[in-house]
């Protein structure tokens, strides 16, 4: 018996990892071809791969109140501190 909220943390998890395997699928199309972006297009894959890689660590780890986690990413790291407010 499955509960709602891993059913709902599944679809999530796989949706993110889908959109992101499409955006690295363009970062090698515009690695391949540069010139065939504009530089708002470069820009806007970069946030997405950032955005889209950092979502998919924080829901593959743990993050409980006064953790921390620092994400590789191709661009540079991201830190990230859970602390109470």
């Amino acid at each position: 018996m499955s509960s709602r909220p891993d059913d709902l943390y599944d679809a999530i998890y796989q949706q993110t990892e889908k959109q992101h395997e499409q955006v690295l699928r363009l970062v090698k199309e515009m690695t391949a071809h540069p010139e065939a972006f504009s530089e708002q297009e470069k820009e806007k894959v970069n946030r997405m791969d950032i955005a889209l890689q950092t979502a998919t660590d924080i829901l593959e780890n743990l993050m409980t109140p006064d953790t921390q986690m620092t994400i590789v990413l191709r661009q540079g790291r991201i830190h990230v501190d859970l602390t109470k407010a």
